[in-house]
């Protein structure tokens, strides 16, 4: 009984820590987090540790992209212990999120790694992937590069009205002033 309270410890500490992220309290959100990391450190939970990791990059990839690529780092080399490959293709996604609009060659580099990890049977998360890359493409005005990916996120379809945005920019070169992209933009907000 006194063992199960133990080992639960972590995990409870780190829900507090979601909730108050989910509540915009993102400073009290780190500091449960990081009680949470010691707690699933001491139980050795490495699971935990890497749950945790990412969220606290999560958390971290607006307010400092030190602290953000620190955890995400952690969550890393503790992904080298689980042998599951989620963990990877998750960090390197969200790495790859933070990088675009700020640094090319990372969020490409971080994207692209994150597609080597994918499922190729998790048609949602390919999907996604495949937009990311389509924007950050369209970003730095990569058109071909842009094309490539949103073909494969068309073949998938999950999300018709992200895919049909996609083509939008895609098609206009002065998209932010297309009332075709703003309606779609203001469909899939109220989606």
């Amino acid at each position: 009984e006194n063992a199960k309270r133990i080992i639960n410890k972590a995990e409870v500490v780190r829900q507090i820590g979601y909730v108050k992220w989910i509540e915009g309290k993102y400073y009290e959100s780190i500091e449960f987090y990081l009680e949470a990391l010691s707690l699933a450190n001491n139980e050795g939970n490495i699971k935990e540790q890497i749950n945790i990791c990412i969220m606290l990059g999560n958390i971290y990839m607006d307010i400092d992209i030190h602290s953000m690529e620190k955890h995400y780092n952690k969550a890393l080399l503790l992904s080298d212990f689980s042998r599951n490959n989620k963990f990877k293709y998750s960090i390197y996604y969200h790495m790859g999120v933070a990088y675009t609009t700020i640094n090319f060659d990372k969020s490409e580099h971080f994207l692209l790694k994150a597609l080597k990890f994918a499922y190729k049977d998790d048609h949602s998360s390919l999907e996604k992937l495949y937009q990311k890359l389509c924007f950050l493409y369209l970003n730095y005005g990569k058109k071909s590069e842009t094309k490539e990916f949103y073909k494969k996120a068309k073949e998938i379809n999950i999300s018709k009205e992200v895919n049909e945005l996609i083509q939008i920019m895609i098609d206009n070169e002065n998209y932010i002033k297309s009332d075709l992209y703003l309606n779609k933009l203001e469909d899939i907000y109220n989606s």
